[in-house]
């Protein structure tokens, strides 16, 4: 129907075959990155290789070396991670071309003091501070479980 009113119209339905091609050549090429970035955003928050606060390593790809930060936030089009004060862009586009190591923080590490009686807990080997029997008693971090 469409080419009937454009022969009625008088105009050549060849040429604007060949135009609307390419049109289409050029904003296929125009478009290409924009459409790469969106449909990598869009794999990356399907398969979730890392959240949203994960500290993340990239290395390789079209970044040419390593990268390193915390996940600040995943987006279609880019993914930001936060190094320091640095806030750092990378298209998702040249994220999925990248290998990504999960950089996991190291356990809760509890550490204990022990406390020998009669002596100050700030004193160090030698020093002559010791605690009498009417000292007061120790701070609430110093005390022992259950005293």
């Amino acid at each position: 129907m469409l080419f009937v009113a454009l022969r009625i119209a008088g105009l050549n339905s060849g040429a604007l075959a060949v135009g609307g091609g390419f049109t289409a050549v050029v904003v296929g090429l125009a478009a290409q990155q924009v459409l790469g970035n969106l449909l990598a955003g869009v794999v990356l928050i399907t398969n979730r290789p890392f959240r949203v606060g994960e500290r993340v390593r990239l290395q390789g790809g079209v970044l040419a070396g390593r990268t390193e930060g915390v996940v600040g936030q995943l987006g279609l089009f880019y993914t930001t991670l936060v190094s320091g004060a640095d806030r750092i862009l990378v298209p998702n586009g040249a994220l999925i071309q990248c290998a990504v190591t999960p950089l996991r923080e190291p356990e809760r590490v509890e550490l204990r003091r022990a406390l020998r009686r009669g002596h100050h807990p700030d004193s160090g080997p030698g020093d002559a501070r010791a605690l009498g029997d009417g000292a007061a008693p120790l701070p609430a971090t110093y005390r022992r479980r259950g005293a």
